[in-house]
């Protein structure tokens, strides 16, 4: 089975205020294709923001700038086009939480796009919880994928809140799940 790790980073605000007056928005769509438990490809793919800002905590969260956003980022229409192409190669989907797949349905009201997901999707967060804390509610398992992997003895690689890499490492997540942890 073709499987797509999805990872997104979105607009973010640290004060409750800025919060209240904007939107999240989509910046980072990282990807990570697995095939029968193996890596086959992986990718990220930019988007420029054009309901909210890059805020300097979001900056300094996600490491992405908008000076980097204008430079290689995509539109909504282009990105969602290429996130089509990802999806169009797989049977299924899966994300750490469910906050992935939310925002991805908010974007396609907020651009007027269509985003094909597979109609299969797997909560890596959710077979967390119940394989490794035992427990049916998903807010068991940490909540990120770096917090998940260090309680069970993997190492993170990379930069935590990067899609990109943090597609691959909740692929290699999924993957342990998936086999040892049966």
């Amino acid at each position: 089975m073709k499987i797509a790790i999805i990872d997104v980073e979105a607009t973010c605000w640290d004060k409750p205020e800025e919060m209240a007056k904007n939107q999240n928005e989509v910046i980072e769509i990282g990807y990570t294709i697995v095939d029968n438990n193996r890596i086959v490809s992986s990718g990220d793919i930019y988007v420029k923001p054009s309901h909210s800002e890059v805020s300097p905590f979001c900056e300094k969260l996600t490491g992405i700038t908008k000076q980097h956003l204008d430079k290689v980022g995509l539109s909504a229409r282009e990105a969602y086009s290429k996130l089509n192409n990802v999806f169009s190669g797989v049977d299924a989907w899966a994300s750490y939480g469910n906050y992935d797949k939310i925002i991805l349905g908010k974007m396609e009201n907020m651009n007027q796009v269509k985003i094909n997901m597979p109609a299969t999707h797997y909560n890596v967060r959710e077979m967390f919880a119940k394989k490794i804390e035992k427990n049916n509610d998903p807010k068991a398992a940490p909540s990120n994928p770096k917090l998940s992997m260090e309680k069970i003895g993997m190492k993170f690689i990379g930069r935590n809140h990067n899609g990109a890499d943090d597609a691959k490492n909740i692929a290699l997540l999924f993957n342990k799940l998936n086999s040892e942890l049966k």
